[in-house]
């Protein structure tokens, strides 16, 4: 684990360096705060609401790295990636608008974190925690923290949507092989819909602890054995497969760990 620099940050107040965004997830199937609170168990209690604000902000503040496994082999792109970090950039497009200069970037360690003015032109500091090749791509979204209301009730912190019926997609994801004959996902955040976009693919979705963290999440692997294309899926290990044995291709994806900062004693 990496040792982060202790410090002191006024914030936004609500221990984090923005305003999360208010969403009323009651009309979604899935949906669940970090503690657990969820459409099937849906009661909050402080001590709940509490617990899922310490794992947001452990979340948000203290995430480092995802190790994962997007890997695609068989292919003229074949590529791999294991590590998604989270990195920071300050752009200043006082000169030109349309082509800002960068002026400061790095690992985001924890003090790095202590803003975020989206809107503060002409100086912006912006995340980047995704990872493309030209058949993977994984992401560990820090920003990407939602206050949960089940109606009028505040029922806790979460992660972001999950999308599961069209362009597959989540707050942590990792994915490969990106077309419609060899392709595994795995995405998680803290709510979505039942997926209805599936008939060629074996898929899973439900409520998982990942990382002390309790999260929705949807998996998917192409499954289309007229085209000699066979895929599984893992939701318990959080890992989907997709072999193509007309091509000799295979497409796995996975989330494994998180490694977040420590501070000295």
């Amino acid at each position: 684990m990496p040792i982060a620099q202790k410090f002191k940050a006024l914030g936004a107040g609500n221990g984090f360096s923005f305003c999360p965004f208010k969403r009323d997830v009651s009309g979604y199937d899935y949906w669940t705060t970090l503690s657990g609170v969820n459409k099937d168990n849906p009661t909050p209690s402080p001590e709940l609401i509490a617990e899922s604000l310490r794992l947001a902000m452990k979340f948000h503040w203290n995430a480092d790295s995802l190790t994962c496994d997007a890997t695609t082999t068989g292919t003229s792109r074949s590529g791999s990636i294991s590590t998604v970090k989270v990195n920071y950039i300050v752009t200043d497009s006082s000169i030109n608008p349309d082509d800002p200069v960068v002026i400061e970037f790095g690992p985001a360690v924890p003090v790095k974190r202590t803003c975020i003015p989206y809107y503060a032109d002409p100086i912006i500091k912006t995340y980047e925690y995704s990872v493309y090749n030209a058949e993977e791509s994984a992401r560990m979204g820090v920003t990407s923290i939602v206050a949960m209301y089940d109606g009028a009730t505040f029922v806790g912190y979460g992660l972001g949507y999950v999308e599961t019926r069209f362009q597959s997609r989540g707050a942590i994801e990792a994915e490969a092989g990106g077309n419609t004959q060899l392709n595994a996902g795995v995405y998680a955040g803290g709510y979505g819909y039942t997926p209805d976009n599936t008939s060629n693919d074996n898929f899973d979705a439900g409520y998982v602890t990942f990382e002390g963290m309790e999260l929705f999440a949807y998996l998917e692997a192409k499954n289309r054995p007229n085209v000699h294309v066979a895929g599984t899926v893992n939701l318990s290990e959080l890992s989907a497969t997709c072999v193509n044995s007309a091509w000799t291709a295979t497409a796995t994806a996975s989330l494994d760990s998180i490694d977040f900062y420590t501070y000295p004693e």
